[in-house]
């Protein structure tokens, strides 16, 4: 309940509900990210440990971006690495399936990378993704890309008008892309590590982006309207709530001219390429680890961790698997969990200079819709349906084709239109207590929204399946003073046997950050003999 009713009722659509309105009810699945697995961690907390004889040589917590992009460095540095996967493989780069399709549970894109972003150039040329300064043109999403819908038609890009202060906003936008601080660094950069330190411009990181916006004197509504949504697609929060640097951020970092800004995509959208990532380093997934270590190995098992301690010589990790509690050591230990995980299970963080109730970022919520339909529902006009499809001034942030890519070749019998949205009727403490009861209907309806106004009940007839992902914890959101945060500095610097990666180390969730932490983390431990 949110202030005493149903969250779908406070808005308007309770009365609606998808499993009555169907002339056969789909089969639904839905997931708590990590929440299973999490109060199977909380119920051995207090149980005896089963320690493991053996010493690894580096023990990597998670299985996201972070982690996996650490694996990937490590393994180019010819170094043994074990993954304890967490209580979701592949964190908010998921994907799932049903019936041989694949779609996104978490994020479904990546950005062309930016100048800066050499790492991540060097993973897709790794992958075959990147060939002669080319993308795989089965990654790069096929036009038409996007579309909005806005006064009952399609136009063909998200940003609803560009108006006198649309073209005011992107000229002073093209200055901040070339400006420099007067430590030589440009001001905005992918990643956040590598940006300027000049407080001319981290001062902007002081108040929000609305108010940045008003003291420049923009007040145009389309404007406006787009700026918001893109925070929200980023950042999980809106223009009023997000740092002016972050909001700024988003688009003076991207330092290609708009027409070659390529977009890489996949059925299961960020989930398939960490897949890619697993089968380039051959990484074997194993039960349980052998007594006997071989002298090369990069191993993953299921398994959370519950206990992380720095000794002198090594550190221990407890962890849980089927119900039981183990107690393994390893010379190194990359802790790739957020920050909110890592701040409950990482012993004395307060020695690593953080303070959870100071330095912990504000998380936003968030449900992915996935819905399975037989056939496309008849579009409205002649506009082909896109990739990304946005309603203007929509409830949800508009939804994918997971098929898409598939399109130009042959239109497939089914097909996935994944949704999006941000929890934000309320704050994210609020929305999370919430989440835990809410009625399975309330969620379709909610995930639905957009897809319902648009198709109306030619959609819903054609649900075959749906699968609804929550996340309590989707995101960090970079609220003003996120740059100046102490704790979060502290953790990028930090270097010992146990070290931190993960994007919450930049204050925001973009892949090119995660990953970004992940070869930090792993080029330390190959600074030090193995």
């Amino acid at each position: 309940m949110v202030n005493g009713v149903g969250l779908a009722s406070a808005i308007g659509i309770g009365g609606y509900t998808y499993l009555n309105v169907m002339p056969k009810a789909p089969t639904v699945h839905v997931q708590y990210a990590g929440l299973a697995a999490g109060h199977a961690v909380r119920d051995a907390m207090d149980g005896a440990a089963i320690e493991l004889p053996m010493m690894l040589d580096t023990l990597i917590v998670g299985s996201g971006v972070a982690a996996i992009s650490a694996a990937w460095q490590l393994k180019k540095g010819q170094r043994n690495f074990v993954i304890l996967n967490g209580p979701e493989t592949s964190g908010n780069s998921a994907s799932g399936q049903y019936e041989g399709m694949t779609f996104p549970t978490g994020a479904h894109y990546l950005a062309e990378p930016t100048t800066e972003s050499i790492h991540v150039k060097a993973l897709l040329k790794d992958l075959g993704l990147l060939k002669d300064g080319q993308y795989d043109e089965m990654a790069t999403v096929h036009a038409p890309a996007e579309r909005l819908w806005r006064d009952h038609k399609w136009q063909p890009e998200l940003l609803p008008t560009l108006d006198e202060e649309g073209r005011r906003f992107f000229e002073h936008i093209q200055v901040l892309k070339n400006s420099y601080g007067n430590d030589g660094k440009r001001a905005f950069v992918i990643p956040v590590a590598l940006a300027s330190n000049d407080e001319a411009f981290t001062m902007l990181d002081q108040i929000t982006f609305a108010t940045w916006l008003e003291m420049q004197n923009y007040r145009s509504e389309s404007l406006l309207w787009y700026l918001n949504y893109c925070c929200l697609d980023d950042y999980g929060q809106g223009i009023e709530d997000v740092s002016a640097w972050a909001g700024l951020q988003y688009f003076a970092a991207r330092t290609h001219s708009e027409d070659h800004n390529q977009l890489l995509t996949w059925d299961g959208g960020l989930g398939t390429l960490v897949d890619k990532m697993r089968a380039w380093m051959d990484i074997a997934t194993v039960p349980q680890l052998p007594t006997d270590l071989p002298d090369e190995y990069c191993y993953a098992m299921a398994g959370s961790a519950v206990a992380i301690e720095e000794q002198d010589d090594c550190v221990t990790v407890d962890y849980v698997q089927d119900g039981q509690r183990y107690r393994i050591k390893a010379r190194h230990v990359i802790c790739a969990a957020p920050l909110y995980m890592a701040s409950r299970i990482v012993k004395n963080m307060a020695a690593y200079g953080f303070d959870a109730a100071k330095h912990l970022p504000i998380y936003a919520p968030w449900i992915i819709g996935n819905f399975v339909l037989k056939g496309f529902p008849k579009e409205h006009t002649s506009e082909r349906l896109a990739w990304d499809n946005v309603v203007y001034q929509g409830p949800t942030l508009g939804y994918v084709n997971s098929t898409h890519q598939h399109i130009y070749v042959a239109m497939p019998e089914k097909t996935v239109f994944t949704s999006y949205r941000v929890l934000s009727e309320a704050t994210p403490d609020v929305m999370r207590q919430w989440l835990i009861n809410a009625p399975e209907d309330e969620l379709i309806a909610l995930a639905a929204e957009d897809l319902s106004e648009l198709y109306g009940k030619e959609f819903s007839h054609r649900i075959e399946h749906i699968d609804l992902t929550v996340r309590g914890h989707a995101m960090a959101s970079p609220r003003p003073g996120f740059l100046h945060n102490q704790g979060l500095l502290n953790l990028r610097a930090h270097d010992s046997r146990l070290l931190f990666a993960h994007s919450d180390l930049s204050g925001y969730s973009i892949f090119e950050e995660a990953c970004w932490w992940g070869v930090v983390a792993a080029q330390k431990i190959m600074a030090h003999p193995s």
